[in-house]
């Protein structure tokens, strides 16, 4: 279905990332204003001890380690999303009455949510840092380090965003594995800012945006003019339910075999750079990249030890 020409939402309606990075023909000038990390901006208190938050984290954004939902989200949407409002199926040690009830107050809407696949569990270690209110350093250990790490680029030198920021493999990825969740602040369409760089669709006229709020997610760039084409983006974006709690969320997904210290990229979709005047024809501008994340996965099993 045709959608509204927004950074955060392809002409099809797939999610795309529109995060950081860009083309190889944009300009420098176009480019500096992407990813400029602005000192003047206020600071912004993070979810977890000031010790623990990631090297290269920016001041001003505030780190998250689950989701924050804007005050304006209407609270049957809110339900949704966050789950408490789950398929019948779902719900079988609940009171019969009650799941009844429940599902004459479903509306149309809601079938959208059921379309959504349904994924893994958030680890234990990890759902006992997202209900803390202030994580600390007991509780942080409880967590293993992550795969990846927030690192200045300073090559190639025609790199994009060469000076800027982006995420990076501390171990071998394979295909397949949930590499993190997009995590920031879910707002409705209206309070979205069309010029943010760091901002995803969600679901239900809810999208993700990482301005000022969110976690590693926000520093994967774009693959164009890092990748080749035949190569393509290595990770891809993945809405999911989580099979313990039913909450929609954005995982990252590995697509392609990520060598230990390679950058982690994937594609912010065609309706980003058409927001920002680049011209999205030809085969360099594949759909396929922000929908077919199975069959890019597929094409890389058999994978074993340390990548070469």
């Amino acid at each position: 279905m045709e959608q509204e020409e927004r950074p955060y939402k392809s002409d099809d309606g797939s999610m795309c990332a529109p995060l950081q990075v860009q083309a190889p023909d944009i300009s420098k000038q176009q480019c500096q204003g992407q990813q400029q990390e602005h000192e003047q901006e206020q600071d912004h208190v993070s979810t977890i001890d000031p010790a623990l938050l990631p090297v290269n984290w920016p001041r001003h954004v505030k780190y998250l380690v689950d989701y924050e939902y804007h005050p304006a989200i209407d609270p049957a949407v809110l339900d949704l999303v966050q789950g408490r409002r789950r398929k019948k199926s779902e719900r079988q040690d609940q009171d019969q009455s009650t799941i009844l009830q429940a599902e004459e107050e479903r509306c149309e809407e809601e079938s959208a949510y059921d379309e959504i696949p349904i994924g893994h569990a958030i680890p234990g270690p990890v759902r006992s840092l997202s209900t803390s209110s202030l994580t600390t350093s007991s509780t942080a250990s409880l967590a293993p380090p992550p795969p990846y790490e927030i690192r200045l680029i300073t090559s190639p030198p025609h790199h994009p965003v060469l000076g800027s920021f982006g995420l990076f493999a501390t171990e071998a990825l394979r295909p397949g594995r949930h590499l993190l969740d997009y995590i920031s602040l879910v707002v409705p369409d209206a309070f979205a800012d069309p010029e943010s760089d760091h901002t995803l669709y969600l679901s239900n006229d809810l999208n993700l945006d990482a301005s000022v709020h969110g976690n590693h997610g926000r520093f994967v760039n774009d693959f164009r003019g890092i990748r080749s084409h035949k190569e393509g983006p290595n990770v891809g974006w993945d809405l999911y339910r989580d099979a313990e709690t039913g909450q929609i969320r954005m995982g990252c997904k590995v697509l392609k075999k990520i060598r230990r210290g390679k950058e982690i990229l994937c594609t912010y979709g065609k309706a980003y750079w058409k927001s920002r005047g680049i011209a999205v024809k030809g085969s360099e501008w594949e759909d396929g990249w922000d929908t077919d994340l199975d069959d890019w996965s597929s094409e890389e099993e058999g994978i074993v030890g340390e990548f070469p």
